[in-house]
């Protein structure tokens, strides 16, 4: 008979064992010897894991049809550096949420925006004219939710920077159809809020990704967001957090803007 209580508990296991396996790698043998204790924070993991929604560490806002495939490849990415830091003390049911899981439900889409440490926002030319990523920026301002924003260069888009006569027109509602206009209203948000939140948005410097570079250069570039990223785990200081040099390169990824540069100027020489 299936018991969820008794799965849980199995996990929790399961996970604990892994991970002393990992810290312990250079003394293992062929029966270890160290102990598994399981606490209550350990136990409400996996009691979170078997809802339907659980909490997420970063929250990838973009327009699929623009940046579909770009935002898969940072979601991968993150993960894996995720995963590899050490520092981190809280678990995630899913580190990292792409919007395009249910574009059929803003209640539901808000819900995991409230429910996330960053707002991810892939700036590409049609983005702002997208009701559901207005809202998932306007939702990220009320909720006090840390934004990033990640302009995605490559050939043949480029993405045109805010001035003040678009925040005008954005309170105005040009560019939108009635539909999208009524869809708002009926969430409760007004276009002067959009037309802030977006302001607010771009008080943040935006950091490039550029899929068609490199590797290297991509990896730096990732490296930057997570530095920009915080922490919702309290008592841990983001600047003691970074990952360690060797930790990050056996995974792939390079740590501080210095492996950007360096890989900028590797990247001209190959060309």
């Amino acid at each position: 008979t299936w018991d969820p209580d008794v799965a849980r508990l199995a996990l929790a296991y399961a996970r604990q064992f892994v991970r002393r396996l990992v810290e312990e790698a250079s003394n293992i043998s062929d029966v270890p010897d160290f102990r598994i204790v399981l606490t209550d924070r350990d136990l409400n993991f996996e009691q979170r894991c078997s809802g339907n929604m659980g909490d997420h560490l970063i929250f990838l806002s973009h327009f699929k049809q623009e940046a579909g495939t770009e935002a898969t490849l940072m979601k991968e990415a993150l993960e894996s550096m995720i995963t590899a830091d050490m520092s981190l003390e809280q678990e995630f049911h899913a580190a990292v949420f792409l919007d395009s899981d249910d574009l059929t439900d803003l209640t539901t889409l808000q819900a995991h925006v409230t429910r996330s440490a960053n707002l991810l926002v892939l700036l590409t030319p049609k983005l702002l004219s997208r009701p559901w990523c207005l809202v998932e920026i306007v939702t990220a301002v009320e909720s006090g939710v840390n934004m990033v924003p990640v302009e995605v260069q490559r050939p043949g888009i480029e993405f045109i920077y805010p001035d003040e006569p678009f925040f005008q027109a954005l309170e105005r509602g040009v560019g939108m159809n009635s539909a999208d206009v009524t869809l708002l209203q009926e969430l409760g948000i007004g276009l002067e809020a959009i037309a802030d939140s977006v302001r607010q948005l771009f008080r943040h410097i935006a950091l490039p990704f550029s899929p068609h570079k490199s590797r290297k250069v991509r990896q730096a570039e990732l490296q930057d967001m997570w530095a920009r990223c915080e922490l919702p785990t309290k008592g841990i200081d983001r600047a003691d957090s970074q990952h360690d040099v060797s930790c990050c390169e056996s995974h792939g990824f390079y740590n501080s803007r210095e492996a950007h540069s360096g890989a900028e100027e590797e990247d001209e020489t190959a060309l």
